[in-house]
């Protein structure tokens, strides 16, 4: 589902509701609940379907007031680097899936599922390419990305072990578009 058809479908809801505004947001806010659960579950439904089994989820900060656009660029743009440095340009791909959210005052980020091919490279050798590559482009700051490992599994670089838990939370915003937008999936 395009985040578009989000948009117009929780704009007509709030409109056609706001008559009776408690009870109409009430009614608004269970059914963009029930939205983000069909979402999850459509996503998780899909990466099931496609053997995606992502081993990170990783998040990555962009400057303040950076736009959820900027973050998208810069997040697709540091895949694409990842790429051909660890696989070359026509080699094996990156299976990853990303989502951007906006926070007010704050500017916006990357959380992302990522599958990293540890016969390739070791996850500390994946944690620190990112980093690196994130951190030179214009809109990613290394701020909020420790050098520690042990520091970094907990913060930026987590180990997946509840996968519904993870499509829950990158899809939380979903149905509120001035703060979500779906990145990629390439899986």
């Amino acid at each position: 589902m395009k985040n578009t058809n989000v948009v117009f479908l929780t704009e007509w809801l709030r409109k056609s509701y706001m008559f009776n505004q408690m009870k109409g947001r009430c009614v608004v806010d269970n059914y963009d609940g029930k939205l983000r659960n069909r979402i999850s579950v459509g996503m998780l439904k899909d990466m099931r379907e496609k053997g995606f089994s992502p081993n990170r989820f990783i998040t990555l900060l962009g400057y303040k007031n950076s736009s959820l656009d900027a973050v998208r660029d810069a997040y697709i743009h540091t895949i694409n680097v990842l790429q051909r440095k660890v696989f070359g340009r026509y080699g094996k791909k990156i299976k990853h899936l990303a989502t951007a959210e906006y926070e007010t005052g704050k500017g916006a980020h990357i959380h992302a599922l990522i599958d990293l091919d540890t016969d390739r490279l070791s996850l500390d050798e994946w944690r620190r390419m990112i980093k690196d590559i994130w951190s030179n482009t214009r809109t990613g700051t290394s701020l909020g990305l420790p050098d520690d490992i042990a520091i970094s599994n907990e913060t930026w670089f987590e180990n997946v072990t509840d996968i519904e838990g993870v499509v829950g939370y990158c899809f939380k915003n979903s149905t509120i578009a001035e703060k979500y937008q779906f990145v990629i999936n390439r899986y």
